[in-house]
């Protein structure tokens, strides 16, 4: 089991692929942040959502602090990325 404890009640695990929606709702609210247009989030839907499969096939790491994950990376080693 790969994980690490870091500050303020900070975890890394790896992610599962059930956790596919909430990666993405995790991307969508990161980049809303910076505030972008609704009909700009909409139209990036696409590069936001997290697919179960793309879980299964990369290396997919969560932070969690308190127990909430937070964020998360994704690894695509020697991959074309658009």
């Amino acid at each position: 089991s790969m994980s690490h404890a870091g500050p303020a009640n900070s975890h890394i695990r790896r992610a599962t692929s059930a956790e596919a929606g909430l990666l993405s709702e995790i991307a969508r609210t990161a980049k809303a942040h910076w505030g972008y247009t609704e009909g700009d989030l909409a139209r990036w839907t696409p590069g936001l959502t997290v697919a179960p499969r793309s879980i299964a096939g990369h290396p997919t790491f969560v932070i969690e602090i308190d127990g909430v994950a937070v964020g998360f990376c994704q690894l695509a080693v020697g991959e074309e990325q658009a």
